[in-house]
C-alpha cells in the first residue's frame, strides 16, 4: 500500500508540472507577437495583472448575479493573465511583479470558495478555504520556495458550470477536488521543508 501512495504521489507531481510547463511554453510561443507589441508600447506585466486582477474580483462579483458579465470578465482574467507571463519573460521579472501576479492568481479563487461557502452555505466551503489560505501563505512565507499547486483556471471554469446548472454533485466534485490539491499542496509543503 506505501509503495502503491507512494507512486501516485510522484505520479502526480510529475504530471502537474509537465502540464504547467508545457501550457507555458505553448501560450509563449502564440502570444510572443503580442506581448512584444505591448512592451514597445511601455505596457508592463503589472499594468496587465492590476487589469487581470479587476476582472477576476467582477467575475466573482458576478457569480450566481449575471451569467454573461461572468463570462466576460472571466475570459478578460484568462487572457491577461495569460499575456502577463510572457509580458514578463520578455522584459524582465522581479519579485514585486511575481508577488502581484501570484495574488492576482490566487485571492480571486480564495474569494470564490468563500463565496460559494456563502451562497450555499456550506460549512465544506469555508474549510477548503482555510487549507487553501494555509497552502498559500505558507508559499508566500517561503518567498515561493515552497511547492504550491495552483487550481484557478479548473476553479473559475467551475464557476461559469456553477451559473448555469446548479447541481449538488457539481458541487461535491469540485469542494472534492479543491480539498484533495490544497491537502496535496501542504503535504509538498511539508516534504519540502522537512527536507530543508
Amino acid at each position: 500500500m506505501f509503495l502503491y501512495t507512494v507512486f501516485i504521489y510522484l505520479s502526480m507531481d510529475n504530471l502537474i508540472r509537465n502540464t504547467i510547463s508545457k501550457f507555458q511554453d505553448y501560450r509563449s510561443k502564440r502570444l510572443k507577437r503580442l506581448a512584444v507589441f505591448l512592451v514597445s508600447k511601455k505596457i508592463t506585466a503589472n499594468h496587465l495583472t492590476l487589469l487581470s486582477f479587476i476582472s477576476a474580483l467582477l467575475a466573482v462579483y458576478f457569480l450566481f448575479n449575471q451569467w454573461h458579465l461572468l463570462v466576460i470578465f472571466t475570459a478578460l482574467h484568462l487572457t491577461l493573465d495569460a499575456v502577463d507571463g510572457v509580458v514578463a519573460r520578455i522584459s524582465g521579472e522581479n519579485y514585486s511583479g511575481k508577488l502581484l501576479d501570484s495574488l492576482s492568481d490566487n485571492l480571486p479563487i480564495f474569494l470564490l470558495i468563500l463565496k460559494l461557502g456563502w451562497y450555499f452555505n456550506d460549512v465544506y466551503a469555508y474549510l477548503i478555504a482555510a487549507l487553501f489560505c494555509l497552502g498559500y501563505v505558507i508559499h508566500l512565507v517561503s518567498k515561493f520556495q515552497a511547492p504550491f499547486i495552483p487550481f484557478r483556471t479548473a476553479g473559475l471554469i467551475l464557476m461559469i458550470m456553477f451559473t448555469f446548472s446548479i447541481k449538488p454533485s457539481l458541487l461535491t466534485g469540485s469542494y472534492l477536488a479543491a480539498g484533495i490539491i490544497s491537502v496535496y499542496t501542504l503535504a509538498r509543503q511539508l516534504q519540502y521543508y522537512l527536507i530543508k
